[in-house]
């Protein structure tokens, strides 16, 4: 097309721009591009304003349509500035609109709402109250990142202009925005209105993705307020929206719900959601996401005790994973996996090393943190119980900080694990306790059952076994509920050791057999050797020595297999001596009882090292001689003083008379061997040091709170109010009438001509165990 006077520019100009619409109607865009773009020059070199205006809006809209925005936005501007200067004010505001929608796609917010501003003022001369709130609309989402209240003020103004059903769109669409602006801000009850108005305009015009995501974010809503069923019902009304048009989305949906349920306990529940997730990704031909769901199913199957499942499903998710590159879900799959392996904790450790590794420099503070968790688990399985309490008390601290307080539970619990496996029986409680506390409260019961589990066992090593047997029962029956079967064979276990204490022999070899059976099931090999010792244990007090001994020998050859069953083992070969001692297998019975000192005092489990000596001087009295019952005193008397120091923890008096139930035979042992060997001296000094049985405390300057902390004060808002002297008083009148009665060891005990009572045995128990701090030396008279 050639121009051959000045007279045809106009009309060349109008008729390439035609040519340029038609092009880009048929879909020969770079030819549209070449005709509009002549159309525009020739326009301009002639003056004509309003044919410029009208092929720069046309050129801009090519480009835009190729993803061409930084040119689109340029054009789009261009046109709104000459269509301004010729009046045409909604033409300007249209291309402004338009300018800001590009600017949007370009991630500047700034300029799009400079555009959109505009765009607002031009259509508001001209009294489109529709377009006016259709900008504000844009204003407010441009704004949401860096001004949310300004984001609140233009989306509340763009609902004010709204008028009529014929705008329910837009209107659902201001109401949807505010909500997840409330949401983010934790405005929750202003939130639950806007996502309720938004839904009841998305119902209205059948907008099923848009009400998906609103029924997403106010079951968002109800899990933020701890309202599991409510929260449930709306996370599933979204998934059934989404299945249909966004399968993606729906599987996202069913692994979260399988998730809740999970967290809850409800492993049923959780397999049939996340198997519904599984069958939803097939056809999505997505492996990662498949595999997403195969590694929730095998943290599942992990919890109910199916390990040979669960590894199998973890296993092949994380290969899927690594194959992929999704690190954080091998990172993930890798955590999960090092707690079903049947392996060693060096080689769980490796995988926990392995994840963390993965995820370096990503930003994921939660999973580190979960792995960090896990490595602590690996120095409590291994023993090393104070260095476990340390991580422990670390992860905690910063989950607390990130208000986590259902995964700080799970730390203490285990800080109380490790806390009762060093005898430090009264914090163990205390923690163990709390994290109960912390499960009921948040709706774990699977949670719950296990600070049970471990406050059942706490209860039986110290002698309160009605409190042993409440807890053992509430813990099997919150395990029965979720169905988590190796757990259920624990408890059994555990009850197991409740009957034997009692001497109730026969309930408990049955308990302990139906535990050994199903974690034979299980293929737990270890736990199955467990059983097969305290089966060994019961057998034992019904006299049945050879047998018992025989029993845990066969148990031994699985447990001494993995170098991270020492406290097992050394458990194991102190049953055992006690039974070659019963045989009358003296040498054999000290050569386990050796083994086991070495392993506990490894272990730093001191009370297991004073068992053991004290056993070992059972051997030496069994003996004929005043030899041997010496040397049996020797060791025995040191041992029976630092077990009976550790009643020395306990704040309850109750607590203290079961502790000291448990060793009361063993001290009649001690006063025998005194009297056969008729030592005066000593039996006077027995006779003193169990009159001085240790001194009660109630002043609060030693510590003020854990004085306080004893006592419970009602928490109603109409409740006295007490000032600390008030409160301290309170305290010594409860520890008088006998509730509570906190107790120091006795002083040492200097008789008439100087001696110190028991004096070189309290030396041997601080050489020995560590040392016991006493009050100062108190004369006889």
């Amino acid at each position: 097309m050639n121009s051959s006077s000045a007279d045809d520019v106009p009309l060349e100009a109008d008729c390439r721009g035609l040519l340029g619409l038609v092009l880009f109607d048929s879909g020969h865009t770079e030819d549209a591009v070449e005709q509009l773009r002549q159309a525009c020059a020739l326009s301009e070199s002639c003056g004509d304003i309003e044919s410029e205006a009208n092929c720069s809006s046309a050129l801009a809209e090519v480009y835009e349509e190729m993803s061409c925005y930084e040119p689109a936005r340029t054009l789009y501007q261009r046109a709104a500035e000459l269509f301004w200067s010729v009046h045409y004010a909604a033409d300007s505001a249209e291309n402004r609109e338009s300018a800001g929608l590009c600017s949007i796609d370009l991630d500047e917010s700034e300029a799009a709402r400079d555009d959109f501003g505009l765009a607002c003022e031009l259509f508001a001369r001209e009294g489109d109250d529709f377009a006016v709130a259709r900008c504000l609309f844009l204003l407010g989402v441009c704004s949401v990142e860096d001004d949310p209240a300004g984001a609140e003020r233009n989306f509340k103004a763009a609902i004010e202009h709204l008028d009529g059903p014929e705008h329910a769109d837009l209107e659902g669409d201001c109401w949807e925005q505010l909500g997840d602006l409330y949401l983010d801000a934790q405005r929750v009850e202003e939130s639950f209105t806007a996502f309720g108005n938004a839904l009841a305009l998305h119902e209205r015009t059948g907008r099923a993705v848009r009400s998906a995501h609103c029924y997403r974010q106010v079951g968002r809503l109800h899990a933020h307020l701890r309202a599991v069923g409510p929260a449930v019902e709306s996370f599933e009304a979204a998934r059934s929206l989404y299945v249909d048009v966004d399968p993606g989305e729906a599987v996202d949906l069913d692994i979260m719900l399988g998730r809740i349920f999970e967290d809850l306990g409800k492993y049923p529940a959780a397999i049939a959601s996340y198997t519904r997730a599984r069958q939803t990704s097939i056809p999505l031909d997505d492996a990662v996401v498949t595999a997403l769901c195969d590694m929730n199913t095998g943290t599942v199957r992990m919890h109910l005790g199916d390990h040979t499942t669960a590894r199998a499903l973890l296993v092949g998710a994380a290969d899927t994973f690594a194959r992929c590159g999704a690190r954080v879900e091998e990172a993930q799959c890798l955590r999960y996996l090092s707690s079903v392996q049947p392996s060693t904790t060096e080689q769980s450790a490796e995988l926990l090393a392995k994840s963390l590794r993965l995820i370096d420099g990503l930003g994921e503070v939660e999973l580190e943190l979960d792995c960090r968790q896990d490595l602590a688990l690996v120095q409590f399985v291994r023993g090393n119980y104070e260095r476990a309490v340390g991580e422990y008390e670390s992860v905690r601290e910063a989950f607390l900080g990130l208000e986590m307080h259902e995964k700080a539970g799970l730390c203490l619990q285990s800080v109380g694990m490790c806390l009762m496996s060093m005898g430090r029986y009264e914090k163990s409680e205390r923690a163990l306790i709390e994290s109960r506390a912390v499960f009921v409260r948040h709706k774990i019961p699977a949670a719950v059952a296990v600070s049970d589990g471990h406050l059942g066992q706490l209860y039986l090593d110290t002698g309160r076994f009605d409190d042993s047997e409440h807890a053992f029962r509430r813990a099997r029956q919150g395990f029965e509920s979720v169905g988590a079967t190796d757990r259920v064979a624990m408890i059994n276990q555990n009850l197991g050791g409740l009957y034997l204490a009692r001497d109730d022999l026969g309930a408990a070899e049955l308990s302990f057999s139906r535990a050994h059976e199903q974690f034979a099931r299980l293929g737990d090999s270890a736990r199955s050797a467990v059983c097969q010792c305290n089966i060994g244990a019961a057998v034992f007090k019904k006299g049945q020595f050879e047998r018992a001994s025989s029993l845990i020998g066969r148990a031994l050859i699985h447990l001494e297999r993995d170098p991270d069953h020492r406290r097992l083992v050394a458990w194991a070969h102190r049953n055992r001596a006690c039974a070659e001692l019963m045989l009358g297998n003296c040498e054999q019975s000290l050569v386990f009882l050796g083994s086991a000192r070495s392993m506990s005092k490894e272990l730093d489990a001191l009370i297991d090292v004073a068992k053991c000596d004290f056993l070992a001087a059972l051997c030496q009295a069994s003996v004929p001689g005043h030899d041997s019952l010496r040397a049996a005193l020797d060791l025995a008397l040191p041992a029976l003083l630092y077990l009976d120091a550790q009643r020395f923890q306990f704040a309850s008096a109750a607590a203290r008379r079961s502790w000291s139930t448990t060793i009361s035979l063993w001290n009649t042992h001690v006063f025998k061997w005194a009297h056969e060997l008729g030592d005066a001296t000593l039996l006077t000094d027995l006779i003193e040091s169990a009159i001085n049985s240790g001194t009660h405390v109630s002043e609060v300057s030693v510590d003020t709170h854990a004085a306080l902390s004893e006592v419970s004060f009602s928490s109603d808002s109409d409740a006295p109010t007490m000032d600390v002297a008030d409160a301290v008083a309170g305290v010594a009148r409860t520890l008088i009438a006998g509730s509570v009665l906190p107790m120091r060891p006795p002083p040492r005990l200097s008789m008439p001509g100087g001696r110190i009572v028991l004096g070189q045995f309290l030396q041997s128990v601080d050489t020995r165990y560590g040392l016991v701090v006493r009050p100062a030396t108190v004369n006889v008279a």
